[in-house]
């Protein structure tokens, strides 16, 4: 009997795919794959990225089932600004996950941009190893001076990942303390009732809007305006990845 739980190398496999390496995403597609208090970015070096190959691949699963299909999305991509259509090239969703070649990819130390095709769909995710990633301490303890060679940190190594800098010795106490930048989706969407969350109102001067308002209800209307406001721009922020703070992995409740 066909074992399915592994790949022809028997390398373990898992409901979505093999499990070799982790994947990593834009915040709104981890926000849709599992509500979560935290999230931490990462760095995946440019020299690690690696294109589909071209063809097709077919893996079977258990039940009799077969996922297959080409390497390369094609999907049809259009811009807005241009009106241009272009072909994607990233990975398949599914490619990037079943297929051999990419497993084989992931264990070399490439990094597979993929299409995601269920969290944030059309999104780009990738699959790569832990150790490809770099971590925002991590990169700061291992940058190299470009006049001496030094590393910023002792706790630092160097590779040919690494940044060529002089961070400042305080962004270098931080990441040898354990600091790391981190965000928070549960803080995003919370009231904005406190001080921190404060917001500039508007101030209804002018005629009110509709013919039998009163002044204090138009100031209800653009305090409600305001508010909402404020809150489509903190979920930009924090879309844009410009929301986060600095916080010790152990200290995050």
């Amino acid at each position: 009997m066909e074992d399915f739980s592994v790949d022809s190398q028997d390398r373990p496999m898992g409901e979505y795919g093999s499990v070799v390496g982790m994947h990593f995403g834009s915040l709104a597609a981890a926000s849709e794959r599992a509500p979560r208090p935290f999230m931490h970015p990462a760095r995946l070096p440019e020299s690690t990225m690696a294109t589909p190959p071209r063809g097709s691949f077919a893996t079977p699963k258990a039940g009799g089932a077969i996922v297959g299909g080409d390497y390369r999305s094609n999907v049809n991509i259009y811009n807005e600004e241009t009106g241009e259509s272009t072909k994607d090239t990233r990975w398949t969703d599914s490619a990037a996950n079943y297929a051999e070649k990419a497993t084989d990819l992931v264990e070399s130390g490439k990094t597979l941009p993929y299409r995601n095709d269920v969290e944030a769909k059309g999104s780009t995710s990738y699959r790569t190893l832990p150790e490809t990633a770099r971590t925002w301490s991590e990169d700061v303890m291992s940058a190299t001076d470009p006049t001496s060679g030094h590393l910023a940190s002792k706790y630092g190594w160097k590779d040919d990942t690494s940044f060529r800098n002089k961070p400042h010795p305080a962004l270098v106490h931080l990441a040898e303390a354990g600091y790391d930048p981190v965000v928070l989706p549960n803080e995003t969407g919370r009231t904005l009732n406190t001080y921190k969350d404060s917001y500039q109102m508007s101030l209804p001067l002018g005629k009110p809007e509709l013919p039998d308002q009163t002044y204090d209800e138009a100031a209800r209307v653009a305090h409600a305006r305001d508010h909402n406001e404020a809150s489509a721009r903190r979920q930009e922020a924090f879309d844009a990845g410009r929301t986060w703070t600095m916080r010790k992995p152990n200290s995050i409740g």
